[in-house]
């Protein structure tokens, strides 16, 4: 079978490689329209087995260029591909490169100054490190939920976005202490994240920059995420706040109105469910019809290493439950069978969320004092619900469970509560006759719709 010449050429008696570089990327070439290696024999054979190291470093250089000039790409992911380039071996010279390097970086100092020009340059050339260079690898390391990994790459953007604002060049060296108290001033002044919010997004960039310490990318003890968030100014004086404490529960008046009211079907099932189980919204959302049977919900992922559990189905659930497993397969959803996960946050109610958001400001139910961006009650306030009528049944007398059948039920962690060497670790999670006591201990309010068959 004779060899392919595919990306092959002869010239002067010796194979060489011949990669084609797209237009929209030529620049970044030098020009070039071709990348070409050596490969220093003139048997087709030999050459054939040495061309695939070169094409696919050809072909991962011109990748790299072709992603830098998305719309919107900034001179920081140009620089990115030229410092790959650079360094590349199988280039037949670099000196090419360091000439295209030293243009780009008279055009900027021209156009966007000497300090901006000056930190392109140190980029290309290897001698600093682009702020995002290590965060993919970062990510495959961590156990992050797909949520979690949207958050990390939103502060990010922020911080890249600011740094862009200040015209710092966006590199891993420019980011010290007296930067960073900067930025995150910037979350709490500027962009007004209260200081909770604030502090999970620090929190990101601390364990990224602790991450890139421990693989030997930064110096040891160098994390400049070391400051404390801005404390909340008091308001000013004749200015009287509106009294705010949180998150809470639905009040009983509120769980009424949301019983009473008349949703969509999957959304008045969703609501008995969660207020009768102490469920999550995406844990309802994930349960399948084999979930569903021999009496209990069996919750097989969640939101922590707790969440795996199973839960006693609330007699008044049991109409509903059988309802919503008529003529489905084991394996579909309970709820809303068409809903679909999200691709890009592999959670499968956010529709529901919006849905329920709607009916619940539809109801006049929502709680922003001094005009809080967020309501103090949303969807999770059903399981602050469940969990304070359990509390609630166990202070008038209720018996057959405790405070740890609850946290049982709910997958709660014990660790931080007293005595959970004894109560928790020795004895084993409580029995089912115990949370199924709880559960039934919860009554919906009263009067109320009559649940649907």
């Amino acid at each position: 079978m004779a060899e392919s010449t595919e990306y092959l050429e002869l010239h002067r008696s010796k194979y060489r490689v011949r990669v084609r570089v797209p237009d929209a990327v030529r620049h970044l070439f030098g020009g070039k329209v071709y990348l070409r290696q050596s490969l220093g024999t003139g048997n087709l054979k030999t050459a054939s087995a040495l061309k695939g190291e070169h094409v696919s470093r050809f072909k991962l250089q011109i990748a790299e260029a072709l992603a830098s000039v998305h719309p919107g790409a900034t001179m920081w992911e140009e620089a990115k591909v030229l410092r790959t380039r650079h360094r590349a071996p199988a280039l037949e010279s670099t000196t090419d490169t360091a000439f295209e390097i030293v243009h780009r970086a008279e055009e900027l100092a021209r156009s966007e100054g000497f300090e901006t020009a000056k930190a392109f340059a140190d980029t290309a050339f290897g001698r600093t490190t682009p702020l995002t260079d290590h965060l993919e690898d970062f990510i495959g390391d961590k156990a992050y939920r797909p949520k979690s990994v949207l958050d990390l790459r939103r502060v990010m953007k922020w911080l890249a976005t600011w740094l862009g604002q200040k015209h710092v060049p966006l590199t891993l060296e420019t980011i010290t202490q007296p930067v960073a108290g900067d930025f995150m001033r910037h979350l709490v002044v500027a962009r007004q994240l209260d200081r909770k919010n604030a502090g999970k997004y620090i929190s990101f960039l601390r364990t990224y920059w602790g991450w890139m310490e421990e693989q030997g990318h930064r110096p040891r003890n160098s994390s400049p995420w070391l400051g404390r968030l801005p404390e909340a100014k008091a308001p000013a004086r004749g200015i009287i706040l509106e009294p705010d404490g949180g998150k809470r529960a639905f009040t009983n008046d509120e769980m009424k109105r949301l019983l009473m009211g008349d949703p969509k079907q999957h959304i008045a099932d969703l609501i008995r469910i969660a207020a009768l189980s102490g469920m999550r919204l995406e844990e309802c959302y994930l349960l399948r019809v084999r979930d569903a049977a021999d009496g209990c919900f069996s919750v097989l992922t969640g939101k922590t290493a707790n969440s795996t559990r199973k839960i006693p189905i609330h007699p008044d659930l049991k109409p509903i439950v059988e309802r919503l497993s008529k003529d489905k397969k084991a394996t579909d959803f309970l709820l809303d069978p068409e809903a679909e996960i999200v691709e890009h946050t592999q959670i499968r109610s956010q529709a529901a969320s919006k849905a329920f958001g709607y009916y619940r400001r539809g109801l006049g139910i929502d709680e922003r004092p001094n005009n809080k961006a967020k309501s103090n009650v949303e969807f999770h306030s059903f399981r602050r619900w469940f969990i304070q009528q359990a509390r609630n049944a166990l202070l008038a007398g209720a018996e057959g469970f405790n405070e740890w059948t609850i946290a049982d039920v709910v997958g709660h962690s014990k660790d931080d509560l007293p005595l959970a060497l004894t109560m928790s670790h020795y004895p084993g999670p409580s029995p089912e006759t115990a949370k199924l006591a709880c559960v039934k201990a919860v009554r919906l309010p009263q009067p109320e719709k009559a649940l649907e068959q």
